[in-house]
C-alpha cells in the first residue's frame, strides 16, 4: 500500500535562483536546497558548492571574476502557495 508523504516533507527543498556578475556579463542559474536554522536563529543554506561559487571545479578559471549578485529561494507552503525570498548581494 502507498501513502503520500506529508506536504511538509515534499515542500522542505527550496528552488534556488542565482545571479553571478563579473561587473559587465550575468550568468544565471537554478538548483536545489536546503535551509536549516543552526544557533540562534541563524539561516543556513545548504546546496552543491558551484551554486554559489561559478568557478569552483574549474581548471581554466573561467569564471573566477563572477561574484553571486542575485539570490533568489522559492517553496511551497502546506496549502501549496508558492512564497519566494529575494537577497540582492553587493558585487564586491
Amino acid at each position: 500500500m502507498y501513502n503520500h508523504p506529508p506536504n511538509n516533507f515534499l515542500y522542505a527543498s527550496y528552488r534556488i535562483s542565482t545571479v553571478h556578475s563579473d561587473g559587465q556579463k550575468n550568468l544565471e542559474g537554478t538548483a536545489t536546497g536546503f535551509i536549516l536554522e543552526i544557533g540562534n536563529k541563524i539561516p543556513f543554506i545548504v546546496t552543491n558548492r558551484h551554486v554559489f561559487d561559478k568557478n569552483f571545479g574549474r581548471k581554466d578559471n573561467k569564471y573566477i571574476l563572477f561574484n553571486l549578485s542575485k539570490l533568489t529561494l522559492t517553496s511551497r507552503r502546506q496549502d501549496d502557495s508558492e512564497y519566494t525570498i529575494d537577497l540582492n548581494l553587493r558585487v564586491c
